[in-house]
């Protein structure tokens, strides 16, 4: 198979390819989402004990899912984009690649909506992003839901994707659509109920599954033709990635130890309840009742002869009397398990302790918590490294639309760091890079400021060492939080 076979596939074909795939990985990500949420039923529990204890189980969550998710988004914040220097792009061209993609960014409210695709790709081990013109031929950029939306790559580098399809429903009247992304433009299908008004469709032109072509469309559903030269705007956003399987969730191997750490938690509960607090015994007592059989006492009174408070006691007449306690049951193994369950957790997922336990690191100094999230800040890194071209590719497609002259800059996704610093530190870094040589861009870099901070402390220090202390008239982003707003002198030259 080539390219031109490729081409040659009509909607039809894609349609009966891509509709089994993605009720696969929508089933993936419904599973693993249930898991996120909260939502799903304990497997690990025997019927008995849930016939039993269901009131309890149903109440006894640690949704260590929710954790583990959260604490590594949370790490993943873009800081804006920049042309890649080892290309060799053009400075002045730089700047206007990187203030059209912040423009594109903010318009499409990305900021927020970046971190939803990485909360949904960490669940569901994909999302999606798509770019189309809108009516004032500006790029609108959509985040897709991986139960909604499936892709097919190119088996050969450069592994475009050459197909994508979203199916939903509308919530009204439950009527089925779809959206067919193809090199040849966009192909719109409509299933399920009948919309009103809507002229009868011969079946010989009914599409794979039950579709049908959307009203105003072609016989094949084309919708117009596509504006990116034949490109699909669809990008797959995904960090474990494989070259012969499909994408996992980042909860795919947490599940089942979220699983049993659950059932731990419900039996050491209803351990708690039942075995753990000490039982007391009667033996040869005489107890007085009434018809009813409630406790009484010689005068027929309602009495409580051997009430459980500890300050009473326990006196009886009858000399066979004997009291007894029953040994409570050990809550150590269970406990134990608990922890063990946790390790895994936390050896699966990087992250570290104090995220589920802030009394396991009491006592421990600065140097030794960010050692903890060594492992997190190194996993986040290849994070960045996978999702970055993927958010470059998007932008991309976006300066198409609005500056094809801008779309074929080598763009680079700048990232927040993923480190935990305090500003003292990040001060101190900068101020002996600088001393070392570095230059100034490179310095702050390292010293973990983002790129709209870098950006302009750069334009402004030149500005300022020019001998122009004005800034009217300068294009320069809105101040970053921090970073040098005096000239910073050029590093001495090395020895």
């Amino acid at each position: 198979m080539d390219d031109d076979d490729l081409l040659a596939r009509s909607p039809t074909d894609w349609i009966r390819k891509l509709e089994p795939r993605l009720r696969d990985q929508a089933e993936h990500a419904e599973l693993h989402d249930s898991f996120y949420s909260g939502d799903r039923r304990l497997l690990l529990v025997e019927r008995d004990f849930r016939d039993i204890f269901n009131g309890l189980l149903d109440s006894v969550r640690v949704n260590l899912s929710r954790i583990v998710v959260d604490a590594r988004v949370e790490r993943l914040a873009i800081d804006g984009f920049a042309v890649d220097d080892d290309d060799g792009a053009d400075a002045v061209d730089a700047n206007r690649v990187a203030r059209t993609a912040a423009a594109i960014w903010r318009r499409n409210q990305l900021d927020e909506m970046a971190g939803i695709a990485h909360l949904e790709r960490a669940i569901k081990a994909v999302s999606f992003g798509v770019v189309w013109p809108d009516d004032d031929d500006r790029a609108t950029v959509s985040i897709e839901d991986a139960t909604q939306m499936v892709v097919e790559r190119r088996p050969w580098p450069p592994y475009d994707v050459v197909a994508a399809m979203k199916v939903w429903e509308d919530d009204w009247d439950g009527t089925r659509f779809c959206e067919l992304y193809l090199p040849d433009g966009i192909h719109r299908f409509v299933g399920g109920k009948r919309l009103a008004g809507e002229l009868w469709v011969p079946s010989s032109v009914r599409i794979a599954s039950g579709w049908r072509p959307a009203p105003g469309t072609d016989v094949n559903g084309r919708d117009g033709r596509n504006p990116f030269g034949g490109l699909v705007p669809v990008v797959e956003l995904t960090t474990r990635a494989r070259l012969l399987k499909d994408p996992q969730s980042d909860l795919y191997d947490i599940a089942p130890l979220h699983d049993a750490y659950d059932v731990t938690m419900a039996q050491l509960v209803i351990a708690g309840n039942f075995s753990a607090i000490p039982i007391h015994t009667i033996a040869g007592a005489i107890i007085r009742v009434d018809k009813d059989g409630n406790p009484v006492d010689e005068d027929g009174n309602p009495t409580r002869p051997f009430d459980k408070r500890g300050d009473r006691n326990w006196v009886s007449p009858d000399k066979d009397t004997k009291f007894g306690t029953l040994q409570p049951g050990n809550l150590g193994e269970i406990i134990k398990t608990r922890a063990e369950i946790l390790t895994g957790v936390r050896g699966l997922s990087r992250v570290p302790i104090h995220y589920f336990d802030l009394g396991g690191t009491s006592g421990v100094g600065a140097e030794m918590l960010k050692a903890l999230e060594g492992p997190l800040v190194r996993a986040m890194a290849a994070e960045e490294r996978a999702l970055g071209p993927q958010w470059a590719r998007l932008q991309q497609l976006a300066l198409t639309i609005e500056s094809p002259d801008l779309a074929r800059a080598p763009l680079r996704t700048a990232w927040a760091d993923t480190e935990t610093r305090a500003d003292s530190q990040d001060a101190d870094a900068f101020s002996k890079f600088h001393t070392a040589g570095v230059p100034l861009d490179e310095a702050m870099r390292r010293a973990g400021f983002g790129e709209r901070a870098i950006r302009h402390a750069v334009e402004l220090n030149a500005h300022l060492l020019a001998g122009d202390d004005r800034q009217d008239g300068l294009d320069l982003p809105t101040p970053p939080r921090r970073g040098p707003t005096t000239p910073v002198p050029a590093p001495p030259p090395a020895a």
